[in-house]
Order: structure tokens, then sequence, then C-alpha cells
């Protein structure tokens, strides 16, 4: 099966290092390795941290540029992209099936979370796109909810959580000893980045030696330091910028704990890739309890309330105490993503999706 993938959003660069670059990068790699053709049209031009594994065109050139050069595909499957329907529009000209992946609300994140403003056209371009889709591809069973109440019926909505890849983290944590703190990504408001301060400052009293690695960086890292340096523990904490696989499979294998120390949030629709990349690595994670992170993590780890900087506190202490139970709940976490979260179930999840809708053609 031929599959163009298709991304509007300037902010996703494939090859890049956040993690919708990621999820893109890790589907059409994993489609591919299924025996597919994917070739991947994208509004940003790729970077070269992580190379992206399928062919990269340019969307500034249409649709029909890629089609020109690489065929007519089988199926356009699209990453959804505030106010873009024009691949919708493509594959409706071309009576071609059109698959939509919805990672997050757009219009409700643009208002809650960047606040930038979001009209009529973008309302209308998300309620059209989630009814006209063939089928909608979500991370998680409150996005679920959400795309069904604006799609008008369930049927065509299958939840396919994010993925991991085995390959990248060939060996697990070594807990031996250490009490660095792993949190993976560019910190943005709704991670609660800045709560790991208190964390460390309420700890390190029985583990002298707790620290935090931030793998990652960008402006996000501004509100943890201010609140560090608050409590005094700015000395403990380390950003190290954007890194490739190979350097954040490093850093968490000597790790002790893999945190994702989410605030409250009633809409929590997210499918994180920190927490399954912790299970991956062996890492137990502390997480909190938040839209589908308790099933996510399972016996792999401790879930607290959002709100109990304390029960979060806790639950780090005790597994910096004792490293054979971090390597028992590392165990767990791996074990269980290995089963349930590696990249090649997700693209197993999307082309049951497609194969219905083109008659199991490749």
């Amino acid at each position: 099966m031929l599959i163009l993938q298709v991304c509007a959003d300037q902010g996703i660069a494939p090859g890049g290092t956040k993690g919708a670059s990621v999820h893109l990068r890790h589907v059409a790699g994993a489609l591919g390795n299924r025996g597919h053709r994917v070739v991947t049209v994208a509004k940003r031009e790729p970077v070269y941290v992580n190379p992206h594994p399928a062919p990269v065109r340019s969307l500034d050139r249409g649709l029909l540029a890629a089609v020109r050069e690489f065929g007519l595909p089988n199926l356009v499957y699209e990453r959804y992209s505030l106010g873009h329907t024009a691949a919708l529009e493509f594959a409706h000209g071309h009576d071609l099936p059109f698959v939509l992946e919805v990672n997050s609300p757009l219009t409700v994140e643009a208002l809650t979370q960047r606040h930038a403003p979001v009209g009529f056209a973008e309302h209308a371009a998300e309620e059209r796109l989630f009814r006209e889709a063939d089928s909608v591809v979500v991370v998680s069973r409150p996005l679920a909810d959400y795309v069904e109440r604006l799609r008008g019926r369930s049927d065509g909505i299958v939840v396919v959580p994010n993925g991991v890849d085995p390959a990248a983290f060939p060996i697990t944590a070594a807990h031996t000893g250490g009490s660095t703190l792993a949190f993976l990504g560019h910190p943005k408001p709704w991670h609660g980045v800045s709560r790991l301060a208190d964390v460390v400052a309420a700890v390190a009293s029985r583990h002298p030696a707790v620290s935090i690695v931030v793998i990652g960086g960008g402006l996000g890292v501004g509100e943890l330091m201010h609140r560090a340096r608050a409590t005094g523990v700015d000395d403990r904490i380390t950003v190290t910028g954007p890194l490739g696989e190979n350097g954040v499979a490093t850093i968490l294998f000597d790790s002790a704990v893999g945190v994702a120390p989410y605030p409250p949030n009633d809409f929590f629709y997210f499918s994180p890739l920190k927490v399954v990349e912790y299970m991956m690595a062996g890492l137990p994670v502390v997480a909190s309890a938040v839209g589908d992170v308790a099933a996510t993590v399972g016996d792999g780890g401790f879930v607290v309330d959002p709100a109990d900087d304390d029960a979060l506190a806790s639950a780090v202490s005790l597994l910096l105490h004792d490293p054979n139970l971090r390597r028992r709940l590392g165990g767990i976490g791996r074990r269980r993503a290995l089963a349930e979260f590696t990249w090649d179930r997700v693209a197993s999840q999307i082309e049951q999706a497609a194969s219905a809708l083109v008659g199991g053609s490749r």
C-alpha cells in the first residue's frame, strides 16, 4: 500500500526531537517496516537530528506534486493540523480513503494552552474533518470521547496509544545506586516540571545525591530553574538540550526514576511518549493520575494524586531508597512496553483500520 502521510503543522519538523516529530517519524517508519511505501508531505522542512525514514516532500508544492513523483496513493493519512482541510479534499477528489490522526483537540489547545486566536473557520474545519474522515485514529480514550461528540458517532474511531522503539533501548537501566530523576521532553506548562524542584528539596535530606536531568530544553526550562533557585536546588539540575535517540537512551540507562509530574487536568487527552520510553528503558515511573496515564503505567511504577506534591515526593523517595524495587518495577514496565506499546503495534492498528477501507491491498 502506498500511503501519503500529511503534516501541515509548521511546528513539526520531520526528523526533529519534539514529541510530535518523534511520532511522525516512527509512524512512517513502522508502516514502512510492515511492507508499505510511505511518502511524507510536510509543511516544515526536515531536520536531521533523527533522520526521517520516508521520503519528505514540501506541502508548499502541493499534494499533486508528490503524486506525480510517486504515483496515486492507496491511502491519505493526515496528522490533524489546525484549519487544514486540503488533504481531506484531495482524498475526496480522487476517491481515496482518508484517515485522520488526532493527537490533541487543537482548537481547545490553542485557546487554553497557547492563547492563540481561534475563529469560526478553525472550529468548522475541525468538525468537518472529524465528521468526514473515513476513520479517525486517536491517542487516548478522553480524546476519542471528544472526537465522538463532534463526529456525531463512534464508528470509525480507533484508540491507538503512542509507542516506543525497542531497538532504541537495547539495554535497560542499571539501577546501581544512582539518584537521578529523569524528565524527558521539552517542558511545557501542562507538564508540571517546576514541581520537581520541590520534590528534590523534599527528598534531599534522605537522599543527599538526588538530582534531576531534563532531557530536552527550550523556554519551559526557565520556570523550573526559577523554582529551583527559590528552593536552593538549582545546582542539582542538569538540562541537556535536544538529543538524538542514542543520547536519550544513554541518560535513561544511568537514571533511577522516570518522572511525569502533571498537574491536575480534567481533560488530559495526551498519550505521553515519555512514560512509555521510561518503561521501555526499564525505569520505574512516578506519574500523576490524569487521563490514561494510570492505565499505561500499570504496575510499572507509582501513580499519585496530581494535586499531592507530598505523595509525589514520597513515591520518589521510596524508589530511591530501594534499588531492588526499582529493578522489579522497571522490569514490569519494560515487559509491558514490549507487549503493548511498540511502534509496530501502533502501525498494525493503523494498518487494520486502513485495510478495511482499501480492501486489504498493499
